[in-house]
């Protein structure tokens, strides 16, 4: 099944701008008439493919998965003999509609809804299972069944990056040095730092399943703000270091300022998926272009990464420099390739109107990284699904990283 949901930009309002659509229909009210999914993010969405089949698993060194969540002998902590604890995604197809003026319409689908022909505002499109596959799933032209991140932030243990629950994730490394970890696990250039594409998947599968423009809203703000001391939390406390969430989503809502911008969240078994440290994505990276407040956007779809951009594409897409400004509308060429990266048109926008999570291209001139935002020691509360930064090629206290397995 194919579910949508279509955001009315010129609507400031995170959640009423959002609505749930099928995939045919003359025009807005049609698309909602059409659409036959769940009514309620979290469990309902389990009995379809693509949420339901998102869980934890171990994964050895060399890719195979040795256990899945409830499994008897599935460990959170016991990496040495059971292999990573990570999050597996099965491949699944997007296509984003800009046809309709204010409007952008984001199309979720199992692999098996190929050929399944969706109404536009032109041509009908008819979903392809080579090119709609979501880009997280591409890599060097060759399509990838399932993506693994880390289920917790990463750890380094002795120059090897691990994802175990009851330890306090790393900070105040480079991005050159956390590759160099990260590979370490198996030296076969399979194991990176989270992309930048894997966390645009989950910014796609979050806007779908919640329907809110407001992730923080939905499912909290993280660990994210400091109110009295600010605190890093250790890792598993999703798992077996707390209340184990297993798959589900879970964040804190309302509470005492304490409680509500400092305690952990996951979505899908992500766990502080934003929030509790900054997390370095490799594959995207903003790139000076000569301009004055301009960058452009790089992108390099397989591994290895590197700081010097070395096979790297130019996507052409502009960043203004700019500072916690709030964006309305995303950036076209960038969305078409399903990657919610901003294109700020105002800075009027507050945090609680429109795309609520704030994003900072940072300095120009200079090459930056992308990052996602949010950390438990900042004063002022940036965080959420669609939080992004970009940050400079070196080490930051407050800057962690996610391991990611790449397919053979």
């Amino acid at each position: 099944m194919i579910i949508g949901v279509d955001i009315d930009t010129t609507n400031s309002n995170p959640s009423t701008s959002v609505v749930r659509i099928g995939p045919t229909g003359a025009n807005i009210a049609g698309h909602q008439a059409s659409y036959t999914g769940p009514a309620s993010a979290g469990t309902l969405f389990n009995a379809f493919g693509t949420w339901g089949n998102i869980k934890r698993c171990n994964l050895w060194d060399d890719g195979t998965a040795t256990a899945y969540y409830g499994d008897r002998c599935y460990t959170d902590t016991d990496v040495a003999n059971m292999g990573q604890c990570m999050v597996k995604v099965p491949r699944f197809l997007q296509y984003v509609d800009l046809s309709v003026a204010n409007h952008i319409r984001v199309y979720i689908g199992d692999v098996a809804d190929a050929r399944t022909t969706i109404t536009t505002g032109g041509a009908d499109h008819v979903l392809s299972a080579s090119t709609d596959v979501h880009p997280a799933f591409k890599e060097n032209s060759a399509l990838k069944n399932y993506l693994y991140v880390g289920a917790y932030e990463a750890y380094n243990n002795g120059g090897t990056l691990e994802s175990k629950a009851g330890v306090f994730p790393t900070g105040n490394v480079t991005p050159a040095n956390f590759r160099i970890y990260a590979n370490a696990i198996n030296a076969d250039n399979r194991w990176t730092m989270m992309t930048g594409q894997a966390f645009a998947a989950f910014q796609s599968l979050y806007l779908v399943e919640y329907k809110n423009l407001s992730s923080r809203a939905a499912l909290g703000n993280g660990n994210s703000r400091s109110s009295g001391t600010p605190a890093l939390l250790h890792t598993g406390l999703t798992g077996s270091y707390g209340t184990d969430r297993g798959n589900a989503s879970y964040g804190v809502t309302s509470g005492a300022a304490e409680v509500l911008y400092q305690s952990e969240m996951s979505y899908r078994g992500v766990e502080n998926i934003h929030g509790n440290l900054y997390h370095f994505l490799d594959g995207i990276t903003k790139n000076a272009d000569g301009g004055a407040n301009s960058s452009t956007v790089w992108i390099k779809d397989f591994p290895p990464y590197n700081d010097a951009l070395t096979g790297y594409t130019n996507t052409t897409a502009v960043l203004p420099a700019a500072t916690k400004a709030a964006w309305q509308t995303a950036d076209p060429t960038l969305l078409g390739l399903g990657y919610y990266m901003p294109k700020v048109d105002t800075e009027t926008a507050t945090s609680t109107t429109y795309w609520c999570d704030y994003y900072t291209t940072g300095a120009t001139g200079l090459n930056r990284i992308l990052m996602t935002h949010g950390t438990y020691n900042s004063s002022a509360l940036i965080s959420g699904m669609f939080a992004c930064a970009t940050h400079a090629l070196s080490a930051d206290a407050a800057a962690g990283t996610r391991l990611q397995y790449h397919e053979v």
